[in-house]
């Protein structure tokens, strides 16, 4: 990880460091022309033109994710082997953020998140996609403070996945038949993370 403020990535200058994860970082970016503002996911790792090739058609294939609440990826591009992806940047930042652990909120506010995060979940299924870490942290608040899942089916595909796994199955994650995975059986989820 370094810190890439005040560098330029396509036609974006990275402004301030909005987060930090395993995988990635993200900044806020301000368009170096039009001066709009998008959040730049910094992937951590350096590609290959091969790597580079992969990267784009997984990218083009998140791109095409279009629903209200689901963080819009605009744009997306590997520069110097570092690749990165141009979101929607969403001001209020993430539900944890906003509510952190113990936090009480009203059932009505509770029933409204859950409400627009099952609709962008079911627009996802339907897509054949997969969010493998719904979590406060990667539900975010846009300019109308409505919530906006992020991170949709973008598996850190370069470094923590099995190599026992063909990598056309890495990022973004499809749903595939159970005969064909080798993962622990799927269990109903009892409680949501939020505290």
């Amino acid at each position: 990880m370094s810190d890439r403020v005040g560098q330029q990535l396509g036609n974006y200058r990275l402004v301030s460091l909005l987060g930090q994860g395993g995988y990635a970082e993200v900044y806020l970016g301000q368009h170096v022309r039009l001066e709009l503002q998008a959040a730049i996911k910094v992937l951590h790792t350096h590609l290959t033109r091969q790597e580079a090739a992969h990267f784009y058609q997984e990218a083009q294939t998140i791109a095409k994710l279009t629903y209200p609440s689901i963080v819009r990826v605009f744009d997306y591009d590997v520069q110097d082997g570092v690749p990165f992806l141009v979101m929607d940047y969403a001001p209020h930042g993430s539900l944890r953020r906003l509510h952190p652990k113990g936090s009480v909120l009203p059932l009505a506010q509770i029933v409204s998140y859950v409400k627009q995060m099952a609709a962008a979940l079911q627009y996802a299924h339907e897509q054949k996609f997969i969010h493998r870490d719904v979590k406060p942290e990667n539900l975010l608040l846009g300019r109308q403070q409505e919530v906006l899942l992020s991170d949709l089916a973008w598996w850190p595909w370069r470094t923590a996945v099995p190599h026992s796994v063909p990598r056309r199955w890495w990022a973004p994650c499809r749903i595939w038949p159970p005969s064909r995975s080798r993962a622990m059986p799927v269990r109903p989820v009892t409680s949501m993370p939020w505290g």
